[in-house]
């Protein structure tokens, strides 16, 4: 993902490169993001201002009713209170406007490499390695960035139900992904992946999945629970682990899982790899 900004101190290089890459649908995005930006920006400064001044009332607060002046310190509280309400709103919506950039700065193309010639349409363009990397929390992308170094690797916080790319990737991977989203949320994230894999793409998913019968759930479960006891974990830890299943995260069965990745249009569908309550499948699209 292209830094916020280049892209604010950039638009004609960036809106250039959108072009190059025969993608002119995004153009009106760069102007999009640009102002949404600043709207962000000014809030943020609103809200930092409230919040000093906050800090300021509260001292005089504090010195007004040691003199005693007890009315006037209530006077204070009262603009207080309207503060922290302003200030509510102002963060609400500080939130609502860089998640609404974040989710375009998903879309913008990232800069082409200096030596890959552009060709008369997409069809001629030279492909580069390129390693993209989402997650929808903060902390394991700081964590990937950490631990992945490559010129050619992206880095989005971003939902698996919002992925924003078409025919783009030789291969997808989803690992303890999908088991946490409930199965209409399975159904638009794998449709999502199976839209940003090229023709004859791979997806690759591991996961938890479901036995067949509640008598399989138990043995299966408690299984796991003695396994993760051999692994130093207390008893209280394992059974609070085993009672995040149906709750947390919503395994289905093999069956399910197949089915659901045909459904979504892949032609070839396998499993990968089985283990426990455990399994990797890998589909063609």
């Amino acid at each position: 993902m292209l830094d916020l900004k280049f892209v604010r101190e950039n638009p004609d290089i960036v809106k250039q490169n959108i072009k190059n890459k025969f993608q002119d649908r995004k153009l009106p995005l760069v102007d999009e993001v640009i102002e949404l930006d600043a709207k962000a920006r000014a809030t943020q400064t609103e809200a930092d201002e409230l919040r000093a001044n906050r800090n300021k009332l509260s001292k005089q607060i504090g010195a007004l009713m040691a003199q005693g002046k007890k009315e006037e310190a209530e006077a204070v509280k009262a603009q207080v209170s309207a503060d922290a309400a302003k200030l509510a709103e102002l963060e609400a919506s500080e939130k609502e406007l860089n998640e609404k950039v974040n989710k375009i700065m998903m879309t913008i193309p990232n800069i082409i490499d200096p030596s890959v010639p552009i060709g008369k349409d997409d069809s001629q363009n030279v492909e580069i390695e390129k390693f993209v990397f989402c997650d929808s929390s903060d902390e394991m992308i700081r964590i990937a960035k950490e631990r992945f170094h490559y010129q050619k690797a992206e880095f989005c916080v971003c939902d698996i139900q919002k992925l924003d790319y078409a025919n783009e990737f030789d291969v997808i991977t989803a690992i303890q992904v999908n088991h946490y989203l409930h199965i209409d949320e399975r159904r638009i994230a794998l449709s999502k992946c199976y839209e940003a894999l090229k023709d004859k793409g791979i997806f690759i998913c591991f996961e938890n999945f479901a036995p067949f019968t509640d008598i399989g759930k138990s043995v299966y479960l408690e299984k796991w629970k003695r396994y993760q006891m051999e692994q130093g974990k207390s008893l209280q830890e394992c059974n609070q682990h085993i009672e995040r299943y149906g709750r947390d995260y919503f395994p289905i069965s093999l069956s399910e899982h197949l089915e659901l990745m045909r459904n979504c249009g892949f032609r070839v569908v396998e499993i990968l790899w089985l283990s426990n309550m455990q399994v990797g499948f890998w589909g063609m699209k």
